[in-house]
């Protein structure tokens, strides 16, 4: 699971009040098949698209963990990282899918739904974490999880048991790291 702590302001009526928040993202069957059922494209096609336009900067051959944002950093001027940032492939792709990784903990729970998609899209905070740095931590976890799978298609056992609600309430973070886990609608 990816960690962040986000900016978010409300309105209490009176004037705005910002406040910090942790927001949680994992990738999962249910974030991917939350991406497929929301744009309508196949996950590991566009995934494969993202990767080939971020090594189109970097060269071939290499691992996403292989780059570390503080070294490019250092060596990458700053119109290079807009670049980046700007390939309408990766950002199209990361504004699709880290709002289908968006964990909501509630009472102990995790939910990971249509309405948790929803709301961090619309959230004031979304677009703040789009950064260089945020790009490769997320490429970096798709990465490891896909280490060793064969890219272009779904395994046929689904890691976790895929509930016919819109909700999903999982007590085992190991479950949401692709492992087997007892899960419950809620």
């Amino acid at each position: 699971m990816i960690k962040r702590v986000v900016k978010d302001v409300h309105f209490d009526g009176e004037s705005f009040v910002e406040r910090e928040k942790t927001v949680w993202f994992a990738y999962n069957l249910r974030a991917v098949r939350m991406y497929e059922q929301s744009t309508g494209n196949n996950f590991f096609a566009e995934y494969n698209k993202a990767l080939q336009s971020l090594f189109a900067y970097f060269g071939k051959g290499k691992k996403v963990s292989e780059l570390s944002s503080e070294r490019l950093s250092n060596s990458l001027e700053a119109e290079e990282i807009f670049g980046i940032l700007a390939d309408p492939v990766l950002c199209e792709f990361l504004t699709d899918f880290v709002p289908c990784m968006y964990v909501e903990i509630v009472g102990g729970s995790t939910m990971q739904n249509d309405t948790t998609l929803d709301a961090c899209s619309y959230s004031n905070w979304f677009m703040g974490l789009i950064s260089f740095d945020f790009l490769l931590e997320i490429m970096t976890v798709l990465e490891k999880f896909n280490e060793g799978k064969q890219m272009g298609r779904v395994p046929a056992k689904n890691p976790l048991p895929v509930s016919t609600s819109t909700g999903c309430s999982v007590s085992d973070k190991s479950a949401l790291n692709g492992q087997s886990s007892s899960t419950s609608t809620t």
